[in-house]
């Protein structure tokens, strides 16, 4: 019976962790902005840089980031 159990112990363990790396991955996904919504960042990028609020480099630094997704 004890051998039973310990079997069922370990499966569960290998569950548990699929589950917790499944619901990260869920997470991190979700965290990832849309497409539409790198598009609206770079446009409001653009009209502070173009209003002089952040400098080339600041916004050509972002704009690498947001592009690189």
């Amino acid at each position: 019976m004890d051998k039973i159990f310990e079997g069922i112990g370990s499966n569960i363990l290998v569950i548990v962790a699929i589950v917790c790396y499944t619901i990260y991955e869920i997470c991190a996904l979700k965290k990832r902005p849309s497409k539409s919504e790198r598009y609206e960042e770079l446009r409001t990028l653009n009209e502070l840089h173009e209003k002089g609020v952040i400098t080339q480099a600041e916004f050509d630094e972002k704009k690498t980031d947001l592009l690189s997704d």
